[in-house]
């Protein structure tokens, strides 16, 4: 939606929630925030391409409660102002905190800007506290949004409001014939709002520059008539289309419980098109297992024709019982005795491989089989959220890490349990820029340190228990064990390793005393 529209949705959103509490904060789905405000339920759905928010009613199935500096940030607090950057497509919700040790002023900042959008929550002197996106520097060469910084906005593009009656806009504005000759002269107008105005424009009989201004005098006014226009929805009519009850309703399937189960039915579908492309690379590679029987009749073959075959050629061609004719590599360097016992080989590990294969493609058909049960509507919400939650099992790290502890400050430390548990945590689990530690030189576990924030840099005292944690993995340890940490990033596998054998670069060491008298479970002490 374009700036315009979320003007009528800032204004809807203030004369609904002003003044009113803020009772709890949830996260009803990935990307996602919902606010318990008197007894209304606002949610903000900040997930790529298609932002939204709307307004339903409080209830008990809003989602799981939201990490802790949303819900210490906004819980408790009281919404004092809605409002719109400019024509900007940026919301900002304003909350009091009215007991005094606590900041007095919170803002809670929604850039509804497409597959760039964003949720952040900042303190009275703009410092972020939070976000659900992360954007470095790598990211955008204009600002960097992470907790700890200051807020930015995004520039913003076009004549502001006040702007549109200048002569030299309203020169462009009789030009244009395209949307792409609008949209980049007006602030909050996008391609969608300018292919409407043309339309309106076409349609009426009007120029465009009167459109606009008819537009500009309904935003200045903050009247509105919501328009679903066939170019997307609209603060007043343009073009063809239908009003729109309300800005704020709900999408078709119920508020926050219908968010969660389209969010559940989208990790069901994507989890479909995976099995599916699995089920056909295991039915490529299927396809490519040599027959055992053939590999056993040619091992048989040059035991049968042992003098036949001489020593050092490449292929030899040797008749079986039948008399037909078979056609047979051969290692150079290996007697006849020994090829055939490579033959055998080779049909014992081809049958083995057969036999995984196609258990792997029965248990992947039954999967799929599953899930277009659950999602052809065979199977009530309850049955579709367990299947997306086991699906979320499998795959988000948080759910899947095989053994997270809380380290406090919102950071969580994974710690591999065996050499398999190590290559996962670090190449499925772990994101790029996770902090990574292996005591050096010795075997042991692989320590991921993670934020529920990424990007952010670990305490001192947070990094050492870390460090602590890869020391005490290590069997034999000395007193002191030197802690190599490095980003994930730097790690990664060389040829011909086994699992958890690793190779990293970038590295610093943190040295790490242990209690001697415990060398069964060892406990952190000083880190150098």
């Amino acid at each position: 939606m374009d700036g315009v529209y979320i003007s009528a949705v800032a204004c809807r959103l203030s004369e609904e929630l002003t003044g009113r509490t803020c009772s709890r904060v949830t996260r009803p789905f990935a990307g996602g925030l919902g606010l318990s405000i008197g007894g209304r339920m606002l949610l903000l759905d900040a997930r790529p391409p298609s932002p939204a928010a709307w307004l339903g009613d409080d209830g008990a199935d809003d989602g799981d409660p939201a990490p802790q500096p949303w819900s210490d940030g906004l819980a408790g607090t009281r919404l004092e102002e809605v409002r719109q950057e400019g024509l900007d497509r940026i919301l900002v919700f304003e909350f009091s905190r009215v007991r005094r040790y606590c900041n007095p002023l919170m803002r809670l900042i929604f850039e509804m800007t497409g597959r760039n959008c964003n949720l952040i929550l900042a303190d009275s002197g703009s410092r972020i506290l939070a976000c659900t996106r992360i954007v470095s520097r790598s990211m955008s060469r204009v600002r960097t949004v992470r907790p700890g910084e200051t807020y930015e906005g995004p520039p913003s593009s076009g004549a502001g409001l006040g702007s549109w009656r200048e002569d030299r806009v309203l020169e462009a504005l009789g030009k244009a014939t395209s949307p792409e000759e609008i949209h980049p002269l007006l602030e909050g107008v996008g391609p969608a709002t300018a292919g409407a105005i043309l339309e309106e424009s076409r349609a009426s009989g009007r120029k465009v520059p009167e459109v606009v201004a008819v537009l500009g005098s309904a935003l200045e006014s903050r009247e509105f008539a919501p328009w679903a226009s066939v170019h997307g929805p609209m603060p007043i009519r343009l073009g063809e289309g239908a009003p729109i009850a309300d800005v704020l309703s709900p999408p078709s399937g119920g508020g926050p419980a219908g968010a969660c189960r389209k969010a559940a039915v989208e990790i069901l579908e994507a989890r479909r098109a995976f099995l599916e492309r699995k089920l056909e690379k295991l039915r490529s590679v299927l396809d490519g297992v040599p027959s055992e029987d053939l590999l056993r009749l040619r091992g048989a073959i040059l035991l049968a024709n042992i003098p036949r075959v001489p020593r050092g050629a490449e292929e030899v061609v040797l008749p079986d019982w039948d008399g037909m004719e078979h056609r047979i590599p051969l290692r150079p360097g290996r007697s006849a005795v020994e090829n055939a016992q490579r033959y055998f080989r080779k049909a014992r590990n081809a049958a083995v491989e057969r036999s995984r294969l196609e258990s792997s493609i029965r248990e992947t058909r039954a999967a799929i089989g599953e899930l277009d049960a659950a999602l052809a509507g065979g199977s009530g919400q309850c049955r579709i959220d367990r299947l997306a939650g086991a699906v979320g099992a499998t795959r988000g790290a948080e759910a899947r890490s095989p053994a997270g502890r809380a380290m406090g400050g919102g950071w969580t430390c994974l710690v591999g349990r065996s050499a398999r548990e190590n290559d996962e945590i670090t190449f499925r689990i772990a994101g790029r820029d996770d902090i990574w530690l292996h005591a050096r030189g010795a075997a042991g576990a692989h320590v991921v340190l993670r934020h529920e924030s990424r990007g952010q840099t670990p305490p001192r005292a947070v990094l050492e228990a870390a460090a602590a944690l890869a020391a005490a993995s290590v069997r034999n340890r000395p007193d002191v064990v030197p802690v190599d940490y490095t980003k994930v990033r730097y790690v990664r596998k060389f040829r011909g390793a086994g699992p958890g054998e690793v190779v990293y670069t970038g590295e610093k060491t943190l040295f790490v005393r242990l209690c001697s008298a415990r060398r069964g479970g060892a406990r952190p002490g000083e880190a150098k």
